[in-house]
């Protein structure tokens, strides 16, 4: 490595942050979800272990992403040489599995719900400050679905072309009429918009094979 073109010494590169991920399902590998996702930071961050009950699809994730180590269980993931551990186990043993990484002396990132309760959340944040350490919950992209609603309604009004759409990481649904642009609106805003507007409780489309897009502003009063 260089810095302006001059060899770096060691001491000036700064080692990657090392991560284990706790569990290989879907969410662990589909195209938006956390290893496709980390591997595009990669000068940063270290994928170096990934666990899983059933130790052959460990295997099968961990050849197919890169990540040189596979094991089967947590324990076996927090004997590593690892800074953060993702917990991406189903939703009921997250606090069991979260409080043991945390008290390990590791940072935490966690898929949702981070607890059953608001008393193990505050629990695990308790951990957490006494040691240190830092807790990330998903979803972290809590504008999310706004971004999504204000790219329907600039692509309804021919603001911005379809292709806005794909910017957001978003696909096609095929509908009995062609394609559609859909996604569920389920943030703060759509909450609030549900006692007025019913149409938010569903998922709203617009079919793009038409010759224009349906006009979203006579749904919003």
């Amino acid at each position: 490595m260089t810095i302006d073109g001059v060899p770096a010494s060691p001491a000036a590169v700064e080692p990657r942050f090392r991560v284990g991920v706790l569990g290989a399902g879907m969410i662990a590998t589909i195209g938006y979800g956390y290893l496709p996702h980390l591997g595009k930071v990669r000068d940063r961050i270290e994928v170096a272990a990934i666990a899983n009950r059933g130790i052959e699809k460990a295997r099968a994730v961990a050849e197919a992403h890169g990540i040189p180590r596979a094991v089967a269980t947590l324990d076996e993931l927090l004997a590593l040489d690892i800074d953060a551990v993702v917990n991406l186990l189903p939703g009921p043993d997250h606090f069991a599995a979260s409080r043991r990484i945390l008290e390990s002396g590791r940072h935490l990132v966690t898929e949702k719900p981070i607890t059953n309760s608001l008393a193990e959340a505050d629990e695990l944040l308790d951990i957490a400050d006494r040691r240190g350490l830092y807790v990330v919950a998903a979803p972290a992209d809590m504008l999310a679905s706004e971004c999504r609603l204000a790219s329907y309604l600039a692509i309804a009004r021919g603001d911005v072309p379809q292709e806005h759409w794909f910017r957001l990481g978003r696909q096609l649904t095929r509908t009995t009429g062609g394609f559609a642009l859909s996604a569920p609106v389920s943030s703060v805003f759509g909450a609030s918009s549900r006692a007025r507007a019913p149409l938010w409780s569903s998922i709203i489309f617009f079919t793009i094979a038409r010759p224009s897009p349906v006009p979203f502003t006579r749904f919003v009063t």
